[in-house]
């Protein structure tokens, strides 16, 4: 009997388990004979009401005790969830078997107006103001390319973030956590990492993934048109890639 794999999926800055939209179920789909969890970081989705850490370290240890029954992980994570992931393979890379990380960065891939575009920094600043129509609007245009997908997700978001509202503190110490993060060298050994790129990414400059993978030696796979939000956009994209890198199922 094969041994089914466990996939672990970590979404990023104030975006919960429940954002991830059809992507859980194009993955199982793919890979039907395996187990797909989604994982809350603290202050995120259903856990919207506890404290983010302020140090990306404390993500990675909340994140293991979560996953601490599983075996033969995947682990697949975009933007911050991409951070903590990062950090989990550098410190315990035994326990992860293969990772895909989509648009990510860290503290020192890139200057803080590229991590986090400024041209974006007012229009943030005033939608954490107002409310929840706004900020769920303001966040799909910003990180969906396709104006179908805004359409197709935007009153759902809403309704998750009137039934999770997110803590405007806790924004904040997600950000002081991704501007804490650091590349490890130890990453270097970590031989079964893949990274994505969006090329029209419009929150996070692609160049970060690209001083990523130059830093670890590994190249990018570019989406020509997708923004930050690369599975919300095109999430067959994701799902094809990854079934063409991995092969049979070690028993």
């Amino acid at each position: 009997m094969q041994k089914s794999r466990n996939w672990v999926l970590l979404r990023g800055l104030i975006r919960g388990s429940f954002h991830w939209h059809k992507f859980p179920e194009k993955l199982a789909k793919a890979f039907p004979n395996d187990k797909i969890h989604l994982f809350d970081s603290p202050g995120n989705g259903l856990r919207n009401t506890d404290t983010s850490p302020t140090k990306i370290e404390d993500f990675t240890q909340d994140l293991r005790f979560l996953a601490r029954q599983l075996d033969n992980i995947q682990l697949i994570a975009i933007s911050l969830g991409g951070m903590i992931a990062l950090n989990w393979l550098s410190s315990y890379p035994q326990e992860v078997e293969n990772a895909f990380i989509m648009n990510t960065s860290l503290g020192d891939t890139g200057p803080f107006y590229k991590r986090l575009n400024y041209m974006n920094y007012p229009r943030i600043a005033k939608s954490f103001l107002k409310d929840e129509t706004v900020v769920e609007k303001m966040i799909l245009e910003l990180t969906c390319n396709s104006i179908d997908v805004q359409e197709e997700l935007l009153d759902h978001n809403i309704e998750m973030a009137r039934k999770y509202p997110m803590n405007r503190l806790n924004f904040f110490r997600q950000i002081a956590a991704a501007g804490r993060s650091r590349f490890d060298s130890r990453l270097l050994s970590y031989k079964n990492l893949r990274l994505l790129v969006s090329a029209n990414d419009r929150l996070v400059h692609p160049q970060n993934t690209f001083n990523l993978g130059h830093k670890l030696g590994v190249s990018p796979v570019v989406h020509p048109w997708a923004g930050h939000d690369l599975t919300l956009d095109d999430p067959d994209f994701v799902v094809d890639y990854i079934k063409s890198q991995l092969g049979p199922i070690k028993v």
